[in-house]
Parts: C-alpha cells; sequence; structure tokens
C-alpha cells in the first residue's frame, strides 16, 4: 500500500514537471512554434521569420517577437506579418485543451488568411483582461473589434454587428445589426450550406427565414406571422448598406466563366399572415419562387391584397431564346384601403373598386433586354370612391395643382371612373386613353412611354363641368423620367380665356373617346 502511495506522489510530482519541460523544448523550436500560431489560422504548412525571444515559468509562458512573419510554405505568400509583438500563456492550462493568450499584443501589421475578403491591416491587436480588441482598416473601411468572452462588437466602415458567439463567427445570437438610423435584431447560425436566420422587430412581428443551400435542389422558407412595408424597407436599407460593405472588404477575383449545372433548382417558399403598411393591414402575401438555369417563376398563389386575390404569374428567362412573360391579374381591390396604406386620406364609407391588368412578353436574357423589347398592354381602372385629391397628382405632387390651380387641396375629390391604358411594342408604346372623370372636371390624356430609357411624354387636357370652377389651364404636359417628370403647362397648346373659363380654337377631337377606345359600353358608368 505504501508502495503505490509513493509510486502516485512521485508521478504526481514529475509528469507535470516533464510535461512542463517537453513543453518549454517544443515552444523554444521555431517550426512548432509557427505551427501553434498557424495551425487553426492558415491551415497549410507554413514558414516563419523574424527574431523571437523567450521566457519561461511553471505558470507563465511569453514570446516577443519583431520584424515577425509567417509564409505558406508552398506558395511562400506572406499571410501574417507584423513589426511588435508579445503574447502570454499559461502552459498548464494550454495542456489540459486551453489554446487562448492571457496576454497578446501585437502593433502594426497585416493578416491575410482568407481567399475571400481583402488584407486586413492592423494598426494593434491586443488582449488584456479578457477582452480582445482590434483596430485597423481592410479594404478602404475602418475596422474596429472588441471581443469578450462571447460577445463581439464589430464595425467595419458604417455597418456595426454585435451580438453573442454561439462557437463561431457564423453562429451569432441577440444579434443587432446598425446601419445609419436602421438597426434589426435577430439570430444567425449557418452550418455548411444550411443557413438560419431570424429578425425580430417588434414582440408580435418575427421574421424567419430558413435556407438549405446544398446540393442540387435547394430550398428556402420565408415566414411571418405580421410584418409591415416599412420593415420591409429597413431590411432593404440595411441590405444595401450590408452589400456596400461586403463590396469594400470582399477580395477581387477574375471572373471565370462557371459552368451551368442544369439540374440544380432553387424553390422559395415566402408566407406573411398579415401584411400591413401605415398601420393598415392591407391582406396577405403568399408566394412561391423557382429557379433554375432557363429563368425564375413567381406563382403569386393565394397573395390577397386590398380584398381581392392577384391572379397569375411572372417567368423572367435567363436565356435569349425562351421569352420573358408578365400576366398579372388583379380585379375588384378596394383601392380606398389601398391609398390609406399609401398614405392618403379617404372616407372608408366610399371605397371604391380598382381592377389592374398586365399581359407583357419580350425577349429573354434580362430584364433589361425585357424594357427594350417589350410587347403587351397595361390596363387600370377606378371606379367610384370619394379620394383625396393629391393622389391625381400622379407623380407626388403638381399635375392636378397645374390643370386647375384654384383647386383646394384639402377638398374630396369625388370619383366617377377613371381609366388608363397602354399598349407596347418593342418597349415604346402609345398610352391611351387616360380619362379621369371626378365630380367637377374631365381629364383626358394620351401619349407615349419608352420603358427601354424609362421616360414619358403625356399630354393632359381638363374639360371643366361648370362654370363656378375657376381657373382652368388649357393642357399640361408630363414629361420625362417616368419617376420624376417635368410637369409643366403645355405653352404650344395656350388658349384664349373668357374670364377664368378656357375657350377658343381647341379641337373638340381630343376629348372623344370611342366606348371601344375606352373599353366600355354604353351601360358602363364611365359613359354616362
Amino acid at each position: 500500500m505504501r508502495k503505490k502511495i509513493l509510486i502516485a506522489t512521485i508521478a504526481i510530482i514529475t509528469v507535470p514537471v516533464i510535461l512542463l519541460s517537453g513543453l518549454f523544448l517544443v515552444l523554444t523550436h521555431s517550426d512548432t512554434l509557427q505551427g501553434m500560431i498557424i495551425s487553426k489560422v492558415i491551415k497549410a504548412d507554413a514558414i516563419t521569420e523574424g527574431d523571437l525571444s523567450i521566457t519561461f515559468q511553471p505558470t507563465r509562458f511569453a514570446v516577443r517577437m519583431s520584424d515577425y512573419s509567417v509564409k505558406e510554405k508552398e506558395t511562400e505568400k506572406t499571410r501574417i506579418q507584423f513589426d511588435q509583438g508579445y503574447i502570454a500563456l499559461n502552459p498548464i492550462m494550454w495542456m489540459f485543451g486551453s489554446r487562448n493568450f492571457d496576454q497578446m499584443e501585437i502593433k502594426n501589421g497585416t493578416i491575410d488568411v482568407s481567399s475571400s475578403i481583402k488584407k486586413i491591416n492592423f494598426s494593434e491587436a491586443k488582449k488584456e483582461d479578457g477582452v480582445l480588441t482590434l483596430k485597423g482598416t481592410i479594404g478602404k473601411q475602418n475596422l474596429n473589434l472588441i471581443k469578450k468572452s462571447k460577445d463581439i462588437d464589430l464595425t467595419i466602415g458604417s455597418v456595426n454587428i454585435k451580438g453573442r458567439l454561439d462557437g463561431s463567427f457564423t453562429d451569432i445570437e441577440d444579434m443587432a445589426i446598425t446601419a445609419g438610423d436602421d438597426v434589426i435584431r435577430g439570430d444567425f447560425e449557418k452550418s455548411g450550406s444550411d443557413i438560419k436566420a431570424t429578425i425580430n422587430f417588434s414582440k408580435d412581428k418575427v421574421f424567419k427565414f430558413d435556407a438549405d443551400l446544398g446540393g442540387r435542389k435547394q430550398h428556402i422558407d420565408i415566414n411571418a406571422s405580421k410584418l409591415a412595408y416599412e420593415d420591409l424597407e429597413k431590411v432593404q436599407r440595411i441590405a444595401k448598406q450590408m452589400q456596400k460593405f461586403w463590396d469594400g472588404i470582399k477580395r477581387e477575383t477574375p471572373n471565370v466563366a462557371k459552368e451551368i449545372d442544369k439540374k440544380e433548382k432553387l424553390i422559395a417558399e415566402i408566407e406573411i399572415d398579415k401584411f400591413y403598411r401605415n398601420d393598415v393591414l392591407l391582406g396577405r402575401i403568399e408566394m412561391e419562387i423557382k429557379k433554375d438555369y432557363k429563368g425564375m417563376e413567381i406563382d403569386f398563389g393565394g397573395t390577397k391584397l386590398a380584398d381581392a386575390s392577384i391572379r397569375g404569374d411572372i417567368y423572367i428567362s435567363s436565356l435569349k431564346e425562351k421569352r420573358t412573360n408578365v400576366n398579372l391579374d388583379w380585379k375588384d381591390f378596394d383601392y380606398a384601403m389601398l391609398m390609406t396604406g399609401l398614405g392618403k386620406v379617404v372616407k372608408k364609407d366610399t371605397p371604391g373598386i380598382g381592377s389592374l391588368e398586365i399581359d407583357i412578353t419580350g425577349e429573354g436574357g434580362s430584364i433589361e433586354t425585357l424594357k427594350k423589347t417589350a410587347d403587351g398592354t397595361i390596363k387600370l381602372r377606378l371606379d367610384k370612391g370619394e379620394i383625396d385629391p393629391t393622389y391625381i397628382n400622379f407623380w407626388g405632387g403638381g399635375v392636378i395643382n397645374t390643370l386647375i390651380p384654384s383647386f383646394d387641396k384639402k377638398q374630396m375629390a369625388v370619383l366617377n371612373c377613371a381609366i388608363v391604358n397602354a399598349e407596347l411594342k418593342n418597349g415604346q408604346g402609345v398610352v391611351a386613353p387616360i380619362f379621369v372623370d371626378i365630380k367637377r372636371v374631365t381629364i383626358f390624356g394620351k401619349g407615349t412611354v419608352n420603358m427601354a430609357d424609362e421616360t414619358i411624354d403625356v399630354l393632359l387636357r381638363p374639360k371643366a363641368k361648370e362654370l363656378a370652377l375657376g381657373n382652368i389651364a388649357s393642357a399640361v404636359r408630363v414629361s420625362g423620367d417616368i419617376s420624376k417628370p417635368s410637369i409643366r403647362p403645355d405653352t404650344k397648346s395656350t388658349l384664349k380665356k373668357l374670364g377664368t373659363i378656357a375657350l377658343g380654337t381647341i379641337n373638340p377631337a381630343f376629348y372623344i373617346f370611342s366606348l371601344t377606345d375606352l373599353g366600355i359600353d354604353e351601360k358602363d358608368v364611365c359613359a354616362k
């Protein structure tokens, strides 16, 4: 018994001494030292260059380095380089599995260990009292990292990411991404080809993203029980900042033509039970997106907005020989609900009904090709309702007040009906008729649109229904960029006026649209 106790005592005393002595010999060998430094970093055989000064104590192992670099052995590419460095660790804890440095201070160096992101230039990398900090640049963007235990605070350029690491930088809990004035919160996890993300806009608005991007059959699920358009706008703004952030740090690689896998397919299913805008419940979104090498198909399935289902689908071809098609039919939607969601003032007891039909086809290859080759029709119709007159300012302002300067913008406009049709051929088309009939005036219009350069040229003319209307323009021209055109009186069509009512040589034919032109019959409300 005494012999066993003696052996155990000797083992307890001598084994740590032997291990520590062996560790000292191992760590003072430069090849092994560089192996320890880079084994988890560049994962390749490497050689080191520089001056080392090593001190050793039973509970403290320290290395000072100067003009130090680590090169990949096969390519001789410098992966890590710095002017001055100091690292220290507890050798006993290191033997029992801890690979963390207790203390570290490295100045003026570079880290180039990724094939996908640019080299990091740092002025200081430091670890003290369990807190790791790194300051420097990546590409042209400033970089600042603070890591304490599992908590990280990373800023690159204008994007800040905070969260708690659950194993690695691809698994972040309680994450907050800040870009400008926008903040989104949630969790992110990536394991191989599987990605899971959750964005918490509020307690009852949770956006979930679940993707399996491995293999030839890839699948994405996006769902939320409640979501607002404003939430998606915030995500889009942050996504743009994140794209700018990524473009700034990613390494430029030669454009090599990727071989097309004709068996690869992606299916994305999107489901939002309650979709809001400006606190107005607009309806439900249910879509399925299928993408393969030939193109992308979007099916609106069970989507229902403003009390009306959206029927049809969109197919965007990636191949020049296959055509792109857009076929949508949105009948009998409540445009008062829609306009309230758009921020317009309406009376809910006079909702009004609207219909939108889009039937367009064009050459495949890209959206730009479609715009240059689009053939088909777009038809919009609104019936009845009492609406905010600024809604007639189709581009946000100017039209109604240029047509009728005396129109009271605070007054509600009683709409009888409105019809706007466009027919396209090779990306260019005629917009006619434009027919808007409100209580005191009827607006007639004709014009052209160019889808390729996104311009419009439309002439609008009002016709008063009563003498008390006040000042009224003879014609207004809307032209230029379709998203922000110029709106001005058409000087070439200026007419003489008697008091405040336009008279003179106006061509009556401009005001004449046949029932066929309008797509109606004599019983239609627009014919009355």
